[in-house]
């Protein structure tokens, strides 16, 4: 059995090694007894910016010419800077940019809310997706997509999405 991972089709086998290595390395980490130091570097103005408050979740999506399917990912980060939830996964199907990064979008949101993460700020570097998010089109081709977005944002109170600059989104376009 074979899965597509990291742009690459890669033995099932190997990936659950990986997983198992990387669980176990989560174990062992959180059941240390001292908590180790934890760096945060001042990033510089031309990369992500502090959250005005609380958490900020930015995301991104990445198409690949001849694949069927995208990659996404995201980070949700504290005023600090700290990450506190990051993923990266290939969701197969489409590849229509619009779509693909409204999905890296609703997906980060999904699991902000699955952990009880409220954060105050959501940034893309789509500019048409943010405008979906801020100025729906009920008749659009992405209008169930951008409502299930709506949904999520006003029920968990996130308050704002704006558009960034790709150096602003660097780690979410990194993991997609």
């Amino acid at each position: 059995m074979t899965a597509f991972y990291d742009g690459y089709l890669r033995d099932a086998s190997e990936l659950i090694d990986f997983a198992q290595m990387f669980l176990s390395e989560f174990q062992n980490f959180k059941c240390a007894s001292e908590p180790l130091p934890v760096l945060v570097r001042n990033p510089p103005s031309s990369s992500w910016s502090r959250p005005s408050s609380s958490l900020k979740l930015n995301s991104d999506a990445a198409v690949w010419p001849g694949v069927s399917g995208f990659g996404c990912g995201g980070v949700i980060r504290e005023s600090s800077g700290l990450v506190l939830a990051c993923w990266s996964c290939f969701i197969p199907g489409s590849d229509d940019v619009e779509v693909c990064e409204l999905l890296a979008l609703r997906e980060g949101i999904k699991l902000a809310f699955d952990f009880g993460c409220i954060f105050d700020e959501i940034e893309s570097d789509s500019l048409a997706t943010v405008n979906a998010i801020l100025k729906p089109k009920p008749c659009s081709a992405v209008a169930s997509l951008v409502n299930d977005i709506s949904i999520f944002i006003s029920s968990a109170g996130y308050s704002s999405c704006r558009h960034v600059s790709r150096k602003r989104n660097m780690v979410a376009h990194e993991l997609a």
